[in-house]
């Protein structure tokens, strides 16, 4: 009785290690660009800060490439450069503006979509202002470095790759 559930682990195990080592072999697609060791590390006076999504926008942009890595319990995040097929550690030489995200989880009020429409506008406006306050209060990231228009946190990547230390204390 137990043998076909075992015979169907066995085969599962074996179609996942199949299916993930055949990835493992993806040749860098052309016109992907080499990358080099990029490390990015978050705090806020000094305080290492988790969870926090890192976004290098480059200077001269770069077509379909998505250049992130998130924080970890040190603040530090790892570059990845991602394409629609292929993805690579690290980020590609040059400047580049660097974006905080916050990846905050707060609990909002919820109302359904029919009670919510039934509301006078007046009542649906404050409704929507005080989520976006609640949502604002909970931020970590000061809004500059949020806006790639806006931040001054920069990064250069060469050949021997790059590293920057941010502190949001130091930022409006």
């Amino acid at each position: 009785m137990n043998i076909p559930i075992l015979y169907r682990s066995v085969l599962l195990s074996l179609f996942i290690a199949v299916f993930f080592l055949s990835g493992c072999g993806k040749k860098k697609p052309t016109g992907f660009p080499g990358v080099f060791p990029c490390k990015i590390t978050v705090t806020k006076g000094g305080e290492a800060l988790p969870n926090i999504t890192v976004m290098l926008v480059p200077e001269i942009p770069a077509n379909n490439l998505s250049i992130t890595g998130d924080t970890d319990q040190n603040g530090e995040a790892t570059i990845r450069t991602m394409s629609s097929s292929y993805s690579a550690e690290g980020a590609p030489e040059g400047k580049f503006v660097v974006i905080l995200l916050d990846n905050v989880s707060i609990d909002l009020p919820e109302v359904a979509e029919e009670e919510y429409e039934s509301w006078l506008p007046q009542k649906r406006q404050d409704w929507d202002a005080d989520i976006a306050k609640k949502i604002e209060a909970s931020r970590i990231v000061p809004g500059s470095l949020r806006n790639p228009i806006q931040s001054q946190a920069s990064i250069t990547v060469t050949s021997s790759g790059g590293e920057a230390m941010i502190d949001i204390a130091e930022h409006r």
